[in-house]
């Protein structure tokens, strides 16, 4: 049976890979297919080799052994399988089992382990696969619907080094990157495209509530703005007027206020008069599990708003640019990342400065903005170690550096200065 589960998976990857590397080659692109799928996948086994080899132990070989637990069940029980899945039974032996998100993920990698033969090294490369192909039709959108450059969606979302490789193998920022992947293709289809169906919607809701039970804070930052894009889209049907910008940003607002109150209401950590506490709390437990100076130091962080706010832009910056100049081991390489990063940030903060000019899409841009700032501030405030800030910080690094790429792109500052060496 296992190996029937396994046939399936290979035929149906093998199908939407060669459907996609038809259209690569149609639009001159097929070597940016290959190259990335090959990166992907090397990225993919290097974790899990990082995880086996060096560690021997972590969250990832936790959830392999959890879901061939669980998958076992299947193969024994058929019935007794699905009733632990959909919560309404337990099963002894799970290392998840009183932790929601890591249960839900194990749950998930369960059903993976079926179509993998209950493969370690199997299960990293189909889940590689997969946010390969969603991401990459997330960037056939991005083109689409920005006219962007395609250099721009590829350098951000398929080369920058930490991005593929914290959203590879058996993670759950891979499976989450990959339902955020989806969320924002679909949403560009309803929003811009204006390409809806009953399929679509339903797909839609699994993704977003699956995000939910996965990782709660992605959601929390993503959802309320996708979703007030869509109840006020039909203002931005035509050009906007001054005025029409004003009463689109504030009925979004409105609209964000709402939502956030009915978000707050769904996880404890998330309720206003506990969501600070809980911030500091994980703050504290990050920084007991660190070393020395292996971490983003604030200023006497409490839970209240005053210290929020006086810690809140170190804690942007820490986010997004966080560890730099530091030469020792796996920190060298992300120091040097941020540092090129935070030098394409500074490029286009002084092209975008320099050179004003009118942007398709505003309220995308400026939703897309909200959620990288509101990310990076929760995630450098809660996880400040460099370590799990590298690993979390992928949910908006593509985002942002695609934003600075399509400023820089659209610079004629930058390509009359090339043009100009070059006619010398």
């Amino acid at each position: 049976m296992l190996f029937l589960f396994f046939l399936l998976l290979l035929i149906t990857f093998s199908a939407i890979l060669y459907r996609l590397f038809q259209q690569a080659i149609a639009n001159g692109n097929s070597y940016v297919f290959l190259s990335a799928l090959v990166f992907k996948l090397a990225a993919g086994l290097s974790i899990a080799a990082i995880y086996v080899y060096y560690y021997s132990a972590g969250d990832m070989l936790n959830y392999a052994q959890d879901a061939r637990l669980l998958s076992d069940l299947f193969l024994k029980e058929p019935s007794f399988f699905f009733k632990v899945i959909s919560a309404q039974e337990q099963v002894e032996g799970l290392i998840y089992q009183n932790q929601s998100r890591a249960l839900f993920f194990s749950k998930v990698s369960a059903v993976l382990a079926l179509f993998t033969l209950q493969n370690f090294w199997l299960m990293n490369l189909a889940l590689s696969v997969a946010n390969f192909i969603v991401c990459w039709m997330l960037i056939a959108r991005l083109l689409k619907y920005f006219k962007c450059k395609p250099w721009v969606a590829y350098a951000s979302f398929l080369y920058f080094p930490s991005v593929v490789f914290w959203s590879s193998g058996l993670l759950k920022e891979s499976v989450a990157m990959g339902l955020i992947y989806v969320l924002i293709a679909l949403f560009l289809d309803f929003y811009i495209g204006r390409k809806s169906s009953i399929g679509k919607s339903i797909l839609f809701i699994v993704c977003a509530a699956s995000l939910w039970f996965l990782k709660y804070y992605y959601a929390a930052a993503l959802l309320p703005l996708l979703i007030t894009l869509l109840t006020i889209g039909s203002v931005g049907k035509k050009p906007f007027t001054r005025f029409q910008k004003w009463r689109f940003f504030a009925l979004g607002a409105m609209v964000v206020l709402v939502l956030l109150t009915l978000i707050t209401q769904l996880h404890p950590n998330l309720k206003p008069d506990f969501v600070l506490e809980a911030i500091v709390r994980n703050h504290k437990l990050s920084i007991a599990a660190s070393e020395a100076e292996g971490y983003i130091g604030f200023s006497q962080l409490e839970p209240n708003l005053y210290s929020f706010i006086i810690n809140s832009p170190k804690a942007i910056f820490g986010g997004l640019f966080l560890p730099l100049f530091k030469f020792e081991g796996a920190a060298f390489l992300a120091s040097l990342e941020n540092l090129i990063f935070l030098i394409i940030f500074s490029y286009a903060l002084a092209a975008l400065f320099r050179k004003k000019r009118a942007w398709q899409h505003t309220e995308l841009i400026f939703a897309a903005i909200v959620y990288i700032i509101f990310l990076s501030l929760l995630i450098a405030l809660a996880s400040p170690n460099y370590g799990s800030l590298s690993r979390y910080k992928v949910a908006y690094t593509p985002f942002c550096l695609f934003l600075c790429l399509l400023i820089i792109s659209e610079s004629q500052v930058f390509f009359s200065r090339f043009q100009s060496k070059k006619k010398i």
